[in-house]
This record gives structure tokens, C-alpha cells and sequence, in this order.
């Protein structure tokens, strides 16, 4: 399916994908990227969303016809650093065929510099 972020651009494509993975490596202010500041934290988020798929094979077309979303958020809180990963179900999926997978999330922060 086709995966997006808030925004666009030459980041936002996967750097390396396999079957099981996609993996995404841009930086903090990248892809559409909303900063927020609160007292004492700044808040970087994101949306990371699977739009509608229709996968063309040798017995006919296939669809998946549900919606998923996924919000990432960093909170920089003083001297020490949070991340939280947050699934957002905005339509029931339908009845599966197959027995589901397990959902694997990872999220690495890598060293880097802020700049405001």
C-alpha cells in the first residue's frame, strides 16, 4: 500500500524496506513534522497513514478497503528524551482470512543537533 507522512518530500520515502519492515530515516522537522512547545517540553508528532489498496493478480483484484494511521511523538522533557507511538483505528477492519500478525513498531532517535 502507499504509506505517508503529514508532508511530503525527497526524506519521506523508506531507506530500506523488507516483507515484515519499512524503515523511515529523516529528520525531526521533516515529512510534515508539527513542533509544539509546552512549559518545560517540546512536543515533535507525526502521522504515519496506509491509504486504500487495490493489488492487481493472476485471479483478479484485491482490495483492502479500510484506512490505518499511526501518530509518532518525541517529547523532549529537560535534559531527557521520550518517544510514544500511538494507533489510531479511524474504521473497523474487516473480518480477516488469514490469522493476523503481530504489529511491530520500533523507534530509534538517533544523535543529531536542534536547531530552532
Amino acid at each position: 500500500g502507499i504509506i505517508s507522512f503529514l508532508g511530503d518530500g525527497p526524506t519521506c520515502s523508506p531507506v530500506g524496506t523488507t516483507s515484515a519492515f519499512a524503515i523511515y530515516q529523516f529528520p525531526v522537522t521533516a515529512c510534515g513534522t508539527v513542533m509544539m512547545e509546552e512549559p518545560g517540553v517540546i512536543v515533535y508528532e507525526n502521522r504515519m497513514s496506509s491509504s486504500y489498496e487495490v493489488a492487481l493478480g493472476p485471479l483478479g483484484a484485491i482490495t483492502r478497503d479500510s484506512q490505518y494511521e499511526l501518530s509518532v511523538q518525541c517529547r523532549y522533557i529537560g535534559s531527557s528524551i521520550e518517544a510514544l507511538v500511538i494507533e489510531v483505528g479511524l474504521v473497523p477492519p474487516p473480518l480477516p482470512v488469514a490469522a493476523p500478525g503481530p504489529l511491530r513498531v520500533e523507534l530509534r532517535l538517533g544523535n543529531g543537533e536542534c536547531t530552532s
